[in-house]
């Protein structure tokens, strides 16, 4: 993507920098997601999914004695079971 000076000058560098790796980055994953069968994006988001369920477990088992985060704990499983 190129982007004109009247950007590159509207934007700090850093935003800049960050915009351009974001762009970077969607379309590093465009070009990954239609080069893999649905069978590895399957298996990549499976371990994506997993690795933030197992981090959440242990967050929530670390902190539950911090009164704030049992509180947020009870409330999160009291909605589950509605």
């Amino acid at each position: 993507m190129e982007f004109s000076e009247g950007m590159k000058k509207d934007l700090s560098k850093d935003k800049f920098n960050n915009f351009r790796d974001r762009i970077w980055f969607i379309k590093f994953w465009v070009e990954k997601m239609k080069k893999m069968s649905d069978r590895e994006w399957s298996l990549v988001q499976r371990k994506l999914i997993d690795a933030q369920f197992e981090s959440s477990r242990n967050f929530w088992k670390s902190n539950y004695h911090n009164d704030n985060c049992k509180k947020a704990l009870d409330n999160l499983l009291r909605v589950k079971k509605r």
